[in-house]
């Protein structure tokens, strides 16, 4: 198996996320544009996928083993950038900041009279 085509077999590999969103205006004030956002998240693999070593099944073995690591690392963290983002636009969204999402949480499954349907 031969290292990626655009990197060198002696340069370790970059696993590489960006997230980008273009600028919006705010939903409650459309005279405020909110910037764009790009994000980056990367891990650098120690491990090189060389096609001159001496146990290539080892090396490639060991690649791939960090490449597995990495990849999961790197889903975790966009889960919770991602995650923050959505908390963030919502909370901007409806002005709250967050608080109504706690109680939302707090009471999921059950329900619960609202105070204007107890009259």
């Amino acid at each position: 198996m031969a290292p990626p085509p655009n990197t060198p077999a002696n340069k370790p590999s970059v696993l590489k996320a960006v997230y980008s969103a273009p600028a919006a205006s705010s939903p409650s004030d459309t005279s405020q544009t909110e910037p764009a956002i790009h994000h980056t998240i990367q891990h650098e693999l120690s491990a090189s996928l060389s096609s001159h070593t001496a146990d290539e099944t080892t090396s490639k073995t060991a690649y791939l083993s960090e490449l597995r690591r990495a990849v999961t690392s790197l889903q975790n963290e966009v889960n919770t950038y991602l995650t923050a983002r959505m908390d963030e636009d919502s909370a901007r969204a409806t002005g709250t900041g967050g608080k109504d999402e706690i109680g939302q949480e707090e009471n999921y499954g059950e329900e619960v009279a609202n105070e204007e349907d107890e009259d």
